[in-house]
């Protein structure tokens, strides 16, 4: 049993909890490790082996680490605010840290993943582990010679891993904490301590040792995998961030057999993660921007390219107030509207969100509903409108996207609708 720590952006931690949960709650040995005060971080236990494939399909986290060593300031404050602190606790640490390390490596190559047990991943301080050497039990004291002595045969002929050590450090912690310090003498110690096939290096790497310091929280913590999930394997060309997608989908509550329409599709991207998710629903992609429409069409083809499943997905260049579309033929509208920053409309930012409310209640059945994706500053706009027109408002959900704040707006059409 191991404790795992997903990371995602601001305002998107209950829906990952969702996620987390429907995904996982069957199982006996998973837990949410529940703590508020940690925004953008949820932490769970599960024998990873177990559900390591399944963890590699969230649609909602930005990145999966297998956590070393977990802590929360005690009732004296935060003890981790120098140096010396910080590079005692990976000393401390050492064969969790190598006993990761191995883990990690049997993950990728999908041999020995009972190695994971030997990695506690807990908050508690244990200076001692009980090991098995030619069938006598042996105590063994956590300190690099116990590490060579325990992993020398570890990772014998195999190719070599390169390993760079990230240190973040935020609020008080920073004014007295050096970062390159820390980094450079925590390297220094895993080059003399770790064993197998390991190679500390400064510039990029195979895997991380991400040291995290806060006024909350204290982390040693390992990545699944080097790149962030949010990069999909299945997108030629990215749009909107693949996790914000996700929570539109999530929030849409697709079902099979539902006509789900984009009106301002861009590349595509919200669809195809709604197809990935609902693969029985069928899609359609509106836009007027040829370039636009050009990258939606490549990324359907390599998206079909990429899975054996069937894609039910058109992309059309037209408007969304095109006369070919019939009244109350969508059962969902999913739509990421333009801000009036990156993407600018014609005319008035006010009149072009009225417009569109108009054409959604035209488009939408009986009971539609629409999920919209606004900015802060125009969500008002955009609800005042939606009300006018015909819409029930029943929920507005915050979320960031990078320095840019904004909400997912969702609503239905009310059956006296126009």
């Amino acid at each position: 049993m191991g404790v795992i720590c997903v990371t995602c952006g601001r305002g998107m931690k209950n829906l990952v909890m969702k996620e987390l949960q429907y995904r996982f709650n069957a199982r006996r040995d998973f837990s949410i490790i529940k703590d508020p005060s940690l925004e953008g971080k949820v932490f769970f236990t599960c024998h990873l082996t177990d559900i390591y494939d399944e963890l590699l399909q969230l649609k909602l986290v930005e990145r999966i680490f297998i956590v070393v060593h977990k802590d929360t300031p005690s009732t004296n404050g935060i003890w981790w605010n120098n140096n010396d602190s910080i590079v005692s606790i990976v000393q401390r640490f050492l064969i969790d840290i190598q006993n990761t390390l191995n883990a990690w490596q049997s993950l990728q190559t999908d041999e020995a993943k009972a190695v994971l047990s030997t990695s506690n991943g807990s908050t508690a301080s244990v200076h001692q582990r009980k090991r098995t050497v030619d069938g006598d039990l042996v105590v063994c004291e956590r300190n690099s010679d116990c590490i060579k002595e325990e992993h020398s045969s570890c990772n014998e002929g195999g190719r070599q891993v390169t390993l760079r050590v990230s240190v973040k450090v935020t609020g008080s912690c920073r004014a007295t904490v050096s970062i390159e310090n820390v980094r450079k003498d925590v390297g220094v110690i895993l080059t003399n301590s770790l064993t197998g096939s390991y190679k500390v290096v400064a510039g990029d790497a195979d895997i991380t040792l991400n040291i995290m310091c806060s006024d909350l929280l204290l982390l040693l913590a390992i990545p699944l995998k080097k790149n962030p999930l949010s990069l999909r394997s299945y997108l030629k060309f990215p749009g909107l961030r693949s996790t914000t997608c996700a929570a539109l989908v999530q929030l849409a509550d697709i079902q099979p057999y539902e006509i789900v329409l984009d009106p301002m599709c861009g590349a595509g991207t919200v669809l195809l993660e709604s197809s990935h998710s609902q693969p029985l629903a069928y899609y359609i992609g509106l836009d007027i921007d040829s370039s636009q429409i050009s990258k939606a069409v490549a990324n359907k083809a390599f998206y079909t390219a990429t899975f054996s499943q069937p894609l039910y997905l058109d992309i059309l260049q037209c408007s969304v107030e095109a006369p070919s579309f019939f009244n109350s033929f969508a059962d969902v509208i999913v739509t990421d509207i333009p801000f009036g920053e990156q993407h600018t409309v014609q005319g008035n930012l006010a009149d072009f969100y009225l417009c569109c409310c108009q054409q959604f209640t035209r488009l939408l059945s009986v009971n539609g509903r629409a999920v919209v994706l606004v900015s802060k500053k125009q969500v008002s706009c955009l609800t005042r409108h939606a009300v006018s027109v015909g819409f029930h408002i029943s929920r507005q959900h915050y979320i960031t996207l990078g320095r840019s704040e904004a909400f997912i707006v969702c609503m239905s059409k009310k059956s006296s609708s126009i």
